[in-house]
């Protein structure tokens, strides 16, 4: 295949001139910053405070999405709350951003508890029967757990445990991410 030769074989006035013809003119309007966004309800301290907590709740919601495990989640919610508490100290809690910071991260806290459950899961009486955090969070969230789906039809109780958890957690986990993701939208 000699095509190699023919592609460079162009001349080069000849891209330029094809390329100046091709790009469109773009008119600028000036971009909307989140301090535009944001202007005369925080200052430049707190909006760079109100980033690090969204950054660090983006690295937990990530955590979520490639798999992690009890342990290591309970210590990362551990230091993000830490960061994120510090990250807000003196920012009005009635903010909107900070709301929906707030609501993510509660919806993280929950799903630890739904997850800290589920050791209780194992002695449930019926496949109804939620336990402890478990009936809060799910009423909370909305999540709907199918009753009807085939995974509940096992006589195993930790295979029952286990797909509790799964809809339980990955429930509080999507309420999360939805939250972060209205944070993320008062930047723009």
């Amino acid at each position: 295949m000699k095509m190699f030769p023919l592609l460079f074989a162009i001349p080069l006035t000849a891209v330029l001139a094809a390329s100046a013809f091709s790009t469109p003119r773009v008119h600028h309007s000036p971009k909307k910053t989140a301090s535009n966004a944001l202007a005369g309800k925080l200052s430049s301290k707190q909006l760079a405070s109100v980033q690090s907590a969204l950054k660090s709740l983006r690295k937990l919601g990530a955590a979520t999405e490639v798999g992690v495990s009890q342990t290591d989640y309970q210590s990362r919610l551990i230091d993000t709350k830490a960061d994120v508490n510090e990250d807000l100290r003196g920012i009005p809690t009635t903010q909107p951003i900070v709301v929906h910071i707030n609501k993510c991260l509660e919806a993280y806290l929950d799903a630890s508890d739904a997850w800290n459950d589920k050791e209780d899961f194992s002695i449930w009486s019926t496949t109804k029967d939620l336990p402890l955090a478990a009936p809060k969070v799910v009423k909370k969230y909305n999540i709907v757990i199918d009753y009807q789906n085939p995974d509940l039809q096992v006589a195993d109780r930790d295979d029952l445990a286990d797909y509790f958890h799964s809809v339980i957690t990955k429930g509080c986990w999507k309420v999360a991410h939805a939250e972060c993701d209205k944070a993320e939208a008062q930047l723009k």
